[in-house]
């Protein structure tokens, strides 16, 4: 028998689909690290939005899902009737929250299975068609690498946006540097740019089954009285 020919060099380099794997698994773990910032980044949103005292907002609002903190922090801005610049973009920032929300819960809840190869890069799918009880309620879409980079790059662009409206106004920042690395950001990034956000999230309509449209019985006219 001969002996066997064993290649040296890296694992990625041997099994080139490890390496996209652990790109993929590089993204996720990158993802879940920036949505735990975001948790608390809304936090601290909601209570500069309240005035609510850090002490006081510890007690009675913590913890504080990302779910509950969207609707609070709408409800804050429509009771004190806020029309400012920061509350307007708040507002739009926050829908894209709610739809990579959505993302969070089904990675968790459903995760990601993986597929195969499609067009040189590695598939995975999020989908519950087997588990779900009901066929309205089936989610069932792909996922790699470049969605979740698509993901982080809101998430990331959302927690800059966070952090320039905690420190405003900018110009009473003391410190020189933090003023004017906040000024670059809030400069270069924001949420009003046309195609600011790369992620849509998949609304599974086309999953649903439709029903088909019920024929409209016809009634008969009533029958003619005899003159």
């Amino acid at each position: 028998m001969g002996k066997t020919k064993w290649k040296t060099g890296t694992l990625a380099e041997i099994f080139p689909e490890i390496k996209e794997h652990d790109e993929f698994i590089m993204e996720v773990g990158k993802f879940f690290e920036s949505f735990s910032t975001l948790e608390n980044s809304l936090f601290l949103v909601l209570l500069k939005y309240s005035k609510v005292p850090y002490d006081i907002g510890r007690a009675i609002l913590s913890p504080l899902r990302v779910d509950d903190a969207i609707q609070k922090i709408k409800r804050v801005i429509s009771i004190r009737k806020m029309k400012s610049k920061q509350s307007k973009e708040m507002q739009y920032l926050l829908s894209q929250v709610a739809s990579i929300n959505k993302f969070r819960n089904d990675m968790i809840h459903i995760g990601p299975t993986y597929r195969g190869i499609s067009k040189n890069i590695r598939e995975y799918v999020v989908s519950n068609k087997k588990v779900s009880p009901r066929k309205g309620e089936f989610k069932h879409f792909p996922i790699n690498v470049d969605i979740l980079q698509n993901v982080n790059h809101d998430l990331e662009l959302i927690l800059l946006i966070i952090l320039c409206q905690l420190h405003h106004p900018l110009n009473k920042i003391n410190d020189d540097f933090n003023r004017i690395l906040l000024q670059g950001i809030r400069r270069e990034n924001s949420v009003n740019k046309p195609h600011a956000w790369l992620y849509k999230y998949p609304e599974p309509k086309s999953l649903r089954q439709r029903t088909p449209a019920r024929k409209k019985a016809r009634i008969a006219p009533p029958p003619s009285l005899p003159s």
